[in-house]
């Protein structure tokens, strides 16, 4: 991701450490040149990876793979200046839940090595305009060190999935005193015996 404020020029940048991928070899000059905040994808299979996250576009294929253990990522100039490198870990000072894709969602709930509790469904009535209604109340504990976006999404169908927009739907924000919150978010429509409604979690690094 480009993070500075003018277009970046990858056409002799390179990956020379981690993993091997240079940016020359992108066929559309066009999609060699950075905007600021933009950002390009690359994948390790293109087309394994276009089969699962066909909407998601990458630019090309990088060969090698990553160390689970931990490694460093560098890139470089013309093959020669190393411009920018970054090494990741699997243990301390990093925190152990990260070791895994499978634990981010177990990261950005609770700092601590043991399970933190599932996300819950209880009822409580409000008052929509119309009188008093029960509406499903979603709550879940969120771990205030995780440097992660969490977002409460609803669906009525498990097809199409809405964000609950905290101005709107946050009923309830408590402080647990141990780096941890339990939010709860009202769903959009009240409680129905025609018709079902479904809550998840979106987890994602900024």
């Amino acid at each position: 991701m480009n993070t500075g404020a003018v277009p970046v020029d990858l056409t002799n940048v390179a990956f020379s450490g981690g993993v091997t991928f240079d940016f020359a070899s992108i066929p559309d000059p066009g999609d060699r040149l950075l905007a600021p905040g933009a950002r390009l994808l690359l994948a390790n299979n293109e087309a394994a990876f276009a089969f699962r996250y066909e909407s998601t576009p990458t630019v090309g294929q990088y060969s090698g793979a990553l160390d689970n253990g931990g490694e460093t990522l560098a890139l470089s100039l013309n093959e020669i200046t190393e411009i920018l490198s970054g090494t990741y870990l699997d243990d301390l000072p990093w925190p152990a839940p990260s070791d895994g894709v499978d634990n981010l969602v177990h990261f950005a709930l609770t700092p601590e090595i043991a399970s933190p509790p599932s996300p819950g469904i209880s009822f409580q009535s409000f008052d929509d305009g119309g009188g008093p209604k029960d509406f499903p109340v979603f709550t879940f504990q969120r771990n205030l060190s995780a440097s992660v976006e969490v977002t409460a999404e609803f669906s009525p169908d498990l097809v199409t999935w809405t964000s609950l927009d905290p101005a709107a739907a946050l009923v309830s924000l408590v402080h647990q005193g141990d780096g941890t919150s339990l939010y709860s978010f009202r769903s959009a429509l009240p409680r129905s015996s025609e018709r079902g409604q479904f809550f998840r979690l979106s987890v994602a690094i900024p």
